[in-house]
């Protein structure tokens, strides 16, 4: 046989090994997800995000005919379920439910102590769900009926009210020290793993307020368990439509949660794709629609492309600021 003859034989017989090899994977990717699926998140049961969760997680299951279930790893500011996710396999059988300290943890955390993982390098986005202003809400027994009075209250505590938060690089500890620095008003910061612990500690007077969501803070705020003082947002918040912005008080205080899917980086592009359909389907389902915004979520829902850019713009955003966030840390 002649030499070229050979060649060509062998090139040929290499090109069909390499598309046997990839078109099982490609199926594969068809098929997802044939087992079940870990929705991985960094605060513990009970919270807002642990809800908005677990309500995604459900119409995942139902839609995709598998099971996605809630894994809660809570601590260190969402960095320790993060680093799960990143080194988890790349086969789309475990992703992370990542809000806004997804971005700046790795600013403020990583020159005290180098993370396990790169939050841009080693995830690829799936979608944006969408985005809960935090309300500042005291316990009940606070003596103090609105803003005005709860300010005069913290004036007269020595060391200042107790403030619960998530972390220091959450939205709510932010919030709280940002007040601070613009009231002159002394608070305590008392750190929790996560939103469940430090809500069921403010309605049990454990400590005095938290920046919290709209539909975590809700069913106590009916009750006369905590009281809402006024909303970090730029405008009014659905659930609490007569309640003062800080920023209409006088404090530039702006605080929101956002929420969003994200899987390590080499997941296949079909899987990514079919997991960015699906939830935006959940999304598009008006059931899923009222029971987050009960919960106080606006939905403002994103796909893979333009929820990597949100977090690039995020990210962006957090190290121009990080100035501020070393002064809360003083």
């Amino acid at each position: 046989m002649p030499r070229y003859n050979r060649i060509s034989l062998l090139i040929k017989a290499c090109a069909l090994t390499i598309v046997l090899c990839l078109t099982p994977a490609v199926a594969d990717a068809n098929d997802y997800p044939t087992r079940p699926v870990k929705i991985v998140l960094g605060f513990s049961a009970g919270g807002g995000v642990d809800l908005i969760g677990r309500i995604i997680a459900e119409r995942l299951s139902t839609l995709l005919g598998q099971q996605f279930i809630v894994e809660n790893k809570a601590g260190a500011s969402g960095t320790i379920a993060a680093a799960t996710v990143a080194k988890a396999d790349p086969d789309g059988y475990t992703i992370l439910l990542v809000i806004e300290s997804h971005v700046i943890s790795p600013i403020t955390l990583a020159p005290l102590a180098p993370l396990a993982y790169d939050p841009v390098s080693d995830f690829v986005p799936i979608g944006l769900v969408g985005r809960s202003p935090l309300l500042m809400v005291i316990n009940g027994k606070v003596p103090a009926k609105d803003f005005a009075e709860f300010m005069k209250f913290a004036k007269e505590v020595p060391n200042g009210p107790t403030v619960a938060h998530i972390g220091p690089t959450s939205s709510n500890y932010l919030a709280a020290v940002s007040l601070s620095q613009k009231s002159g008003v002394k608070f305590s910061l008392i750190p929790y793993r996560g939103g469940g612990p430090a809500i069921s500690d403010l309605v049990a007077g454990h400590v005095q307020v938290l920046f919290m969501s709209q539909g975590s803070a809700h069913q106590y705020t009916k009750g006369g368990e905590l009281r809402a003082l006024a909303a970090a947002s730029t405008r009014p918040v659905p659930l609490y439509p007569e309640l003062p912005t800080l920023r209409s008080l006088g404090y530039d205080v702006v605080a929101e949660l956002w929420f969003g899917f994200v899987a390590p980086a080499k997941v296949p592009k079909e899987v990514v794709k079919r997991l960015e359909d699906a939830l935006a389907d959940v999304l598009a389902q008006p059931a899923v629609q009222q029971r987050l915004a009960d919960l106080g979520v606006v939905l403002t829902p994103m796909k893979s492309a333009a929820f990597g850019e949100f977090l690039a713009e995020q990210t962006k955003f957090w190290e121009e600021n990080k100035g501020v966030m070393t002064e809360s840390e003083k």
